[in-house]
């Protein structure tokens, strides 16, 4: 092929030994492939910041029959049992805390989400992060409670 020969009906052209993308396919790569941000059009974070987290998480109860939802992250005689939510609620956490370790359907944790819907016995609760899929780490997903 020589310098600026076109290829597949415009689509590709080899020009000074560099392959060049040309009409449909330059289009379709331009929303496939994201472009680079610029280090000065990013948003400087600082030392103690991290990546902004979403303000809310939604999760599936994994436990069966049901999962229990605290008063406190813990699992101690003093944090009353407010409640049970069933396998298969859909819940909404607000956000986290450390508390009690949990080993559970998750693995072994001290993660708590505080589950704000539905809401148990009329407030909101506390539930071992283990018993809750949210897909991932609830840590690296919403913020910890204040």
């Amino acid at each position: 092929m020589n310098s600026g020969e076109m290829l597949a009906g415009n689509r590709f052209m080899r020009t000074a030994g560099r392959l060049v993308l040309s009409g449909v396919c330059a289009l379709a790569l331009a929303f496939l492939v994201p472009q680079a941000a610029s280090a000065d059009s990013r948003p400087a974070l600082a030392s103690n910041q991290s990546p902004a987290l979403a303000s809310s998480q939604t999760g599936r109860v994994m436990a069966s029959p049901s999962v229990n939802v605290r008063s406190a992250p813990c699992v101690e005689s003093g944090c009353a049992i407010d409640g049970q939510l069933a396998y298969g609620t859909t819940v909404t956490i607000s956000c986290w805390l450390p508390g009690d370790t949990v080993t559970g359907w998750g693995g072994t944790s001290d993660a708590w989400d505080l589950i704000v819907s539905p809401k148990v016995n009329g407030q909101a609760g506390w539930a071992a992060d283990v018993w809750i899929n949210t897909g991932a780490d609830i840590r690296t997903q919403i913020k910890q409670c204040p």
